[in-house]
């Protein structure tokens, strides 16, 4: 990975009224949306990583581009995002938002 000051990954979680960036603590009892914004990165690959394992993956479509991936209710754990080239090799690393559920 070559390091760069023209790109950006920012990654947000919300459910409901409640939102978490990297880092962040968010309730994934409801379910919830993780929102990716990457900068400098166009024809890359944004992929969305619960608990170790890649869940899915969306076209980053321009230099300025905003993904969307929902996730499922009861999605314990923790989510975060990562940015990869065409040949799979990682241009952005997103930390962890972390996931609670409560137990019933």
């Amino acid at each position: 990975m070559t390091g760069t000051r023209n790109r950006l990954l920012e990654v947000t979680a919300t459910a409901d009224k409640a939102e978490a960036v990297m880092g962040g603590t968010i309730a994934g009892d409801a379910g919830l949306r993780i929102r990716a914004h990457v900068v400098g990165a166009a024809g890359a690959t944004a992929e969305l990583v619960v608990n170790g394992a890649v869940a899915t993956r969306s076209p980053v479509a321009g230099d300025d581009a905003h993904v969307e991936f929902p996730l499922a209710p009861r999605s314990c754990g923790w989510a975060a995002v990562n940015v990869r080239d065409g040949q799979g090799s990682p241009l952005l690393i997103g930390n962890p938002i972390y996931l609670t559920c409560r137990r019933s």
